[in-house]
C-alpha cells in the first residue's frame, strides 16, 4: 500500500489553536448532542452524558492550525496513514492520488467546496480532545476540508471557523 509522507510539525493541541472557548447554555448543548445522536458519533453523546466529558465552544483561528488537525481518516481508498489519523491538509491530495479508490469522498469534498465558494454551506465542526490533548475532528470531517481546501492557498492565515469541542472533565481535588 501507498502511504504518503506526512509534512513535519507538530501535533495540534487544544491550548494551541482553539480560542474564545465558551460553555453552552442549556438549550445549545441539548440541540448539539440531539445533532450529534443522528450521526456515526452518536457515542461521544454517551461520554458526555456520562458527566466525565464536556461539550464546549470556541474558535480556529489559523488556517495552518486546521489544516495539521487530525480527521477521522485513517484509510482512505486502500491508502492508509502512517500516523492514525490523516490530518486535514492531506485528505484532498491523497483522494486525488491515482491509486485511492476512494471517488465518492472525493466528490463529496468537491460538492461542499462548491457550496462554501457560494456561501451555502453551514460548517458544523466538532472536534474530540484525546487524553494527549490532540485534536480530531469526529463529525465535519468533509465540510471542514472543503472549508481548508478553498482557503488554503491565501496570504493570510486568520480564519473565523467556530467549533464544538468534546473534552475529558477536569476535576477539582478538594483537600479535607
Amino acid at each position: 500500500m501507498w502511504s504518503p509522507n506526512l509534512p513535519s510539525g507538530t501535533i495540534m493541541m487544544k491550548r494551541d489553536i482553539i480560542i474564545n472557548i465558551k460553555n453552552y447554555n442549556i438549550l445549545e448543548k441539548e440541540q448539539h448532542l440531539k445533532y450529534l445522536l443522528e450521526q456515526p458519533v452518536r457515542g461521544v453523546v454517551l461520554m458526555v452524558n456520562s458527566g466525565n466529558y464536556e461539550l464546549k465552544k470556541g474558535i480556529v483561528n489559523s488556517l495552518d492550525n486546521l489544516g495539521n488537525i487530525k480527521t477521522e481518516f485513517g484509510e482512505l481508498g486502500g491508502i492508509v496513514s502512517e500516523r492514525d489519523k490523516f490530518l486535514v491538509c492531506q485528505v484532498v491530495s491523497i483522494l486525488e492520488n491515482p491509486i485511492c479508490e476512494d471517488k465518492k469522498s472525493l466528490e463529496s469534498i468537491r460538492y461542499f467546496q462548491e457550496q462554501d465558494k457560494l456561501n451555502n454551506l453551514s460548517i458544523l465542526t466538532t472536534i474530540f480532545v484525546e487524553e494527549s490533548g490532540e485534536l480530531r475532528v469526529i463529525d465535519g470531517n468533509k465540510r471542514t476540508i472543503a472549508f481548508y481546501e478553498n482557503r488554503k492557498d491565501s496570504i493570510v492565515d486568520e480564519i473565523v471557523l467556530p467549533v464544538y469541542f468534546i473534552e475529558r472533565k477536569k476535576w477539582k481535588h478538594i483537600k479535607k
